[in-house]
């Protein structure tokens, strides 16, 4: 006697692809002002000087980074449910942020903290599913919001100021096991 067959619960593979783009989706929606751009994965330095500043002296970039994930199975039971999967991805937001006046550095201090404080207040607020409660279960709840901020580097000759820091969270997501149908007919 073999055992029933499984099949996997997304057979392309594409379970961490689709947390990293529904959270991208989620904070492009966010219009935070002062972010210019949302990357879905860790890219290379930021060349200020090629970015458009317009009528501002602070902007931000934010980077989406899954360091890893933890997998537990959910052990539902019955012959018709076999559980599935939760899947504890670690999800570190990565804000760059650069200020270009010499007398501004106390307010691009504020606007750096003004945009983290917004991304926060997001992974608060009602709906933590990030708009995809077929894809995420939740965001941010498992273990909170940690925020770590590196220390500003001063370009003194230029008045720029640049600071980066990054959150961290969890985004769960279950993957259910499903069962292939019982063959119709006789």
């Amino acid at each position: 006697m073999s055992s029933p067959y499984y099949p996997s619960a997304n057979p392309g593979g594409q379970n961490t692809r689709l947390v990293r783009n529904a959270l991208k989706d989620w904070l492009d929606a966010q219009e935070i002002p002062g972010i210019i751009e949302v990357f879905p994965s860790l890219r290379p330095q930021v060349d200020w000087d090629q970015v458009e500043f317009n009528d501002s002296t602070c902007l931000g970039i934010v980077y989406i980074h899954i360091p890893g994930s933890d997998e537990t199975r959910a052990a539902l039971t019955g012959p018709d449910n076999p559980g599935g999967k939760d899947i504890a991805h670690e999800l570190e937001l990565r804000v760059i942020h650069h200020g270009t006046e010499l007398d501004d550095w106390d307010e691009a201090q504020d606007d750096y903290d003004r945009i983290m404080d917004s991304l926060k207040d997001g992974l608060r607020a009602r709906g933590r599913d990030l708009g995809r409660p077929d894809v995420i279960l939740q965001a941010g709840e498992t273990g909170g919001i940690q925020q770590r901020n590196a220390e500003p580097i001063f370009f003194d000759e230029e008045g720029k100021v640049d600071r980066s820091g990054s959150l961290f969270f969890i985004v769960e997501q279950y993957l259910p096991t499903f069962i292939p149908s019982a063959p119709q007919g006789g």
